[in-house]
């Protein structure tokens, strides 16, 4: 339990110390779309715009393959037959509970709780898995390709981005992920 943070809890991360910069949240360098002759057109301000909104859209699937994850996980705890497979299963859970907690705080404190919706192709994908009730697939699509590519992400953004608080919450997910 002693890797266990809780989202509310300031001693592991104030959604309140750290108010938004007044510069972008992420580098210019984590936009691809930069090298691209729309992103010539932007002011400095449009590209400031472009790069927090970029960031809303990129945190919003994250907070959506977070709550497929939690999806997924309950579903695989209701499937397991095995005592330890379903503890496993139960503790991902709470874990993923714990994150999309998180991410919807950071989601109120940079952009007024406003989440993109579900990009199609992730929702197709998140829907097939949760649907799914073949346990191997569940169980691959949540650890290799859901979490795969979120931690990715949450390293880059740790790595990278300019918010701070942004970055102490991906070090936090990014432990909890580290377990499952």
């Amino acid at each position: 339990n002693e890797h266990f943070w809780d989202p509310k809890d300031a001693d592991y991360i104030d959604y309140q110390s750290a108010p938004p910069s007044a510069g972008p949240l992420i580098p210019f360098s984590m936009i691809p779309e930069r090298h691209s002759a729309i992103w010539d057109t932007l002011d400095e301000k449009g590209q400031l715009e472009f790069a927090n909104e970029s960031l809303r859209a990129r945190i919003s699937g994250i907070l959506h393959g977070e709550q497929g994850a939690l999806s997924l996980s309950t579903g695989l705890a209701d499937m397991f037959i095995d005592p330890g497979a379903q503890e496993y299963a139960t503790n991902q859970a709470r874990e993923e509970s714990r994150h999309v907690h998180a991410f919807s705080l950071y989601m109120r404190s940079r952009f007024n709780g406003e989440i993109t919706p579900v990009t199609s192709t992730l929702g197709r994908i998140l829907s097939a898995m949760v649907a799914s009730e073949v346990i191997y697939e569940k169980v691959i699509g949540m650890q290799m390709i859901i979490e795969g590519i979120a931690m990715g992400l949450f390293a880059s953004m740790y790595q990278e981005a300019n918010d701070p608080l942004l970055r102490r919450l991906c070090q936090l997910v990014m432990t909890d992920e580290s377990f499952h």
